[in-house]
């Protein structure tokens, strides 16, 4: 979901306005894709950092000034967390034009190296189980601590579940 606000009005957004009833200091983004775009004034120079921003409602474009940038000395990469109080709203430019980045997953915890003595796993469907599985096997610390529920049809009374991998995957490879 992409979010363009108009710009007649006021070219500078208050980020809190995104989240209704949050304050502007509690929230933070997540920059997904950033431009640099030339200044209106001086053409061999950067006027400000484009950027897409992804916080728990969607997608927005916006601008963030360089000279903001430069003068409170912040180093802004592309899938780090920021905050950032307002922002300039993305304005159409003949010469200038932004595309669409659709977001697939944005996974901010990760459990790398960790292991947990219980897992539980509830398989209802079997597209799901090879992925779940795997991750729920490698994780646990004891054959023990691992409980398995599947939900098999009505039809079926063995207690075992279909592994989904799909071959079309493996065969460019």
């Amino acid at each position: 979901m992409t979010t363009s606000y108009s710009v007649s009005s006021n070219l500078y957004v208050n980020i809190g306005d995104l989240e209704p009833g949050r304050t502007a200091h509690g929230l933070m983004v997540r920059v997904i894709r950033c431009y640099r775009k030339p200044s209106v004034h001086k053409a061999d120079q950067d006027g400000s950092l484009e950027m897409i921003v992804h916080d728990e409602r969607g997608s927005h474009t916006c601008h963030y000034g360089l000279f903001c940038i430069q003068e409170k000395k912040i180093e802004i990469k592309e899938g780090g967390l920021y905050k950032i109080m307002t922002f300039m709203v993305a304005q159409d430019m003949s010469q200038y034009k932004t595309t669409n980045n659709p977001l697939k997953l944005i996974a901010q915890n990760k459990s790398q190296g960790q292991s947990l003595a219980n897992v539980g796993l509830y398989l209802k469907k079997p597209v799901f189980n090879h992925g779940q599985l795997y991750v729920a096997v490698s994780r646990v610390t004891n054959p023990t601590g691992l409980k398995i529920l599947l939900c098999p049809d009505e039809d079926d009374e063995t207690n075992s579940t279909v592994n989904v991998v799909y071959k079309e995957v493996f065969q460019n490879l």
